[in-house]
């Protein structure tokens, strides 16, 4: 599928901010298989309700149609089987279930912004499972149910579709900037678990 303007737009234009979000201690423990299970558990438990406002407000029909772009079952089983690692090691792992407030931020903009804005979010999260997912499945091992899609090539060509269709409430420019705050987020969240 032949990438639209706003998707070459948004990959030109929020490449620094993707590099520095990829390029994160975290992320780079993540991607080569290096990472604290504490700081996986906190990573999943910081981006699920992330995943539910996207999956809520903008992709409803669309999961009705492909069940692989919901992706907050998966997440949480990732979650469970994380927390049952530490409850089993008897470790007290109460604060790390509970998102960060950099997240109840994020989380509490994403309910209210114009719906549409919430494409930045799809771009950053779904893209980022599916083409970086292909990496860090290697990695996670019995961590990774929330990266594993049923046909990833499908799922990426509904994803771009969704990011195509028109919308009357917002411009090209502001998906392009939300993109950046969604990046700048990643950020902070990664900053956030790595100095906790």
């Amino acid at each position: 599928m032949e990438r639209s303007e706003l998707q070459l737009r948004l990959k030109s234009e929020t490449k620094s901010l993707h590099d520095l979000a990829e390029n994160n201690v975290i992320m780079r423990s993540f991607i080569d298989g290096t990472f604290k299970l504490r700081h996986l558990l906190r990573f999943l438990v910081n981006i699920k309700p992330v995943y539910e406002v996207v999956e809520q407000r903008l992709l409803q029909s669309y999961i009705a149609i492909n069940p692989d772009l919901k992706r907050t079952e998966l997440i949480q089983q990732d979650i469970n089987k994380l927390a049952n690692h530490f409850n089993s090691a008897n470790d007290d792992i109460g604060y790390l279930l509970t998102p960060l407030e950099v997240t109840d931020l994020w989380v509490g903009w994403s309910w209210s912004k114009p719906k549409d804005l919430l494409k930045a979010d799809l771009y950053t999260r779904w893209l980022a499972d599916l083409y970086g997912g292909r990496i860090m499945i290697k990695n996670m091992g019995e961590f990774s149910k929330s990266l594993e899609f049923s046909d990833t090539q499908k799922a990426i060509s509904d994803v771009r579709s969704i990011l195509d269709v028109y919308s009357v409430d917002v411009t090209n420019d502001d998906i392009i900037e939300e993109a950046k705050r969604v990046f700048e987020y990643h950020v902070e969240l990664f900053t956030a678990i790595e100095n906790e």
